[in-house]
């Protein structure tokens, strides 16, 4: 195995990526759309939503290594972006659990690591039909020890 600083497989590093984004026009309501693709090996820097109408409520979903972890029924607003924040894993929308604090607020980031995982968001009402937006920002391990 080559010394830290030699090669690609130093321990702990992962290779940012380019963006996974978004943009879904006429999103049908309940269907999941994908924020991150299955992705192997993955660490997520920031995750951010946007629906181009008023009034309408999203739903985020993560499954990392096969536990599923979601963010329920939070309003938003036409051209607001709204970052997740991780503070462990998720209960119900304005509650703590002991490791998450699952809101959605403005310009927060938050990280997470998993061998496997799939970000999706959905629109659980129907009050208008403009674009669902949407990015995570990512790196990979192509090596797990």
């Amino acid at each position: 195995m080559p010394r830290h600083g030699e090669g690609d497989d130093r321990l702990g590093m992962f290779e940012y990526q380019e963006p996974s984004v978004l943009n879904q026009a006429n999103p049908n309501i309940n269907e999941w759309y994908p924020l991150l693709p299955i992705t192997l090996n993955a660490k997520v820097y920031a995750v951010a939503v946007n629906i181009e109408d008023n009034d309408e409520t999203l739903d985020v979903r993560v499954t990392r290594d096969g536990e599923v972890e979601s963010v329920t029924g939070f309003p938003a607003t036409h051209s607001t972006e709204y970052y997740l924040i991780r503070v462990g894993a998720v209960s119900a929308i304005g509650r703590r659990a002991d490791y998450w604090l699952n809101v959605i607020m403005p310009e927060i980031s938050y990280f997470m690591e998993g061998l496997s995982t799939q970000i999706e968001v959905r629109k659980t009402t129907a009050n208008g039909n403009g674009n669902l937006t949407g990015i995570t920002v990512f790196g990979v391990k192509n090596r797990v020890f």
